[in-house]
């Protein structure tokens, strides 16, 4: 695996604590050169600086569901803008049978404890939800459930793709920022390069291939050279960088995080 480039490197520096780019870096690449680049919702609210540590963990119960019904879970389908109980069947919520494995195991009693529990996470996470019917649905409930069966060992919600440097380092605390072109989201995991991507499909785009445009409110922290941290999605997966590219673009304060664009339209 190729590790991460002095670019990669100074990128995430300035992402986390606004370290100047040093004038060497600043030399060697062309300001248009790409960054592969993370947006991780609520990063910039945690007090770690590791997209690993705030990730979503499977949890091994005898359930349908195959991850914890953490924040982070309920922060992809926030960010997708798709209701979860679209998402989950009554075969998913329900505990799976468990005989015992000798006379007086007590191994499935408290394998129902665990699995119960884990399932009132799930019922409690799809009742706060709250859909936003102004903002942009970024996946078809097709392509979300595609999303959560193929993250079985966890991870993080992320909007991911390649971004040149020049537009990354416009990025300020808190602010509205236009994305433009074909980014991926779903829920990745870097320590251990698993996870699942898919192309954000606003309208009809998913069947015209049209690169798409939307809002996100987001601060600087929120966002991670992904080279800098193990396995990025492009280097466990390989994407097409035309599928994996986008524009930045942070709009003036006057303008609604909300506004612009809850359909796909050329860029």
């Amino acid at each position: 695996m190729r590790g991460p480039s002095s670019l990669d490197t100074a990128v995430q520096e300035w992402l986390r604590f606004q370290t100047p780019i040093p004038k060497a870096v600043r030399q060697a690449f062309d300001p248009d050169e790409p960054v592969e680049i993370g947006y991780v919702p609520g990063l910039s609210k945690t007090n770690t600086l590791d997209a690993h540590w705030v990730h979503m963990l499977p949890p091994h119960a005898r359930v349908g569901v195959h991850l914890e019904a953490s924040p982070a879970l309920g922060s992809f389908f926030e960010l997708i803008n798709v209701d979860p109980r679209q998402i989950f069947t009554d075969e998913d919520l329900k505990v799976q049978p468990c005989p015992p494995r000798e006379p007086g195991d007590k191994w499935p009693a408290t394998q129902d404890a665990w699995s119960l529990s884990l399932l009132a996470g799930y019922l409690e996470l799809c009742s706060f939800y709250r859909h936003d019917p102004v903002r942009a649905q970024l996946l078809s409930v097709a392509a979300a459930r595609r999303v959560y069966d193929n993250c079985t060992c966890g991870g993080v919600p992320m909007i991911a793709g390649y971004v040149s440097w020049r537009e990354v380092m416009s990025l300020r605390r808190h602010q509205t920022i236009q994305i433009s072109g074909r980014p991926q989201v779903g829920i990745h995991d870097n320590a251990n390069g698993s996870g699942y991507l898919e192309s954000v499909e606003i309208g009809d785009s998913e069947t015209d291939e049209r690169p798409v445009t939307f809002n996100i409110t987001a601060s600087r922290g929120d966002f991670v050279a992904l080279k800098t941290k193990g396995w990025s999605p492009d280097q466990s997966a390989g994407f097409a960088r035309w599928t994996y590219s986008f524009d930045l673009t942070v709009l003036p304060k006057a303008v609604c995080a909300n506004a612009p664009s809850a359909e796909a339209h050329h860029v």
